[in-house]
């Protein structure tokens, strides 16, 4: 079990999170809210034009977008609060 564990938290470690790394990248764009999970779903999905969007802004989805996602959608719940408060009025949802 501490194996499997460890095994999990490295491939974490090494592929990145896609909530912290996107947060300040889609600043530019507005689209802050669940910005991890949009970055997860477009590397899964392969869109593109998305990710071509994002990566002139210095975002780069993680190595393991599936093994992200239930991460990044906790992550992005959990700063939902705070990025309203920032971008109230200056995003777009």
């Amino acid at each position: 079990m501490r194996t499997r564990l460890s095994i999990v938290c490295a491939a974490l470690a090494l592929s990145g999170c896609a909530t912290f790394s996107s947060v300040n990248g889609a600043r530019s764009t507005g689209e802050v809210l669940y910005s991890g999970v949009r970055l997860d779903l477009a590397a899964i999905n392969h869109d593109s034009d998305h990710l071509y969007a994002l990566s002139l802004r210095g975002v780069y989805p993680p190595a393991y977008p599936e093994v992200d996602l239930p991460f990044s959608l906790v992550g992005d719940t959990a700063m939902l609060a705070g990025l309203i408060f920032t971008c109230f009025g200056h995003c777009s949802y």
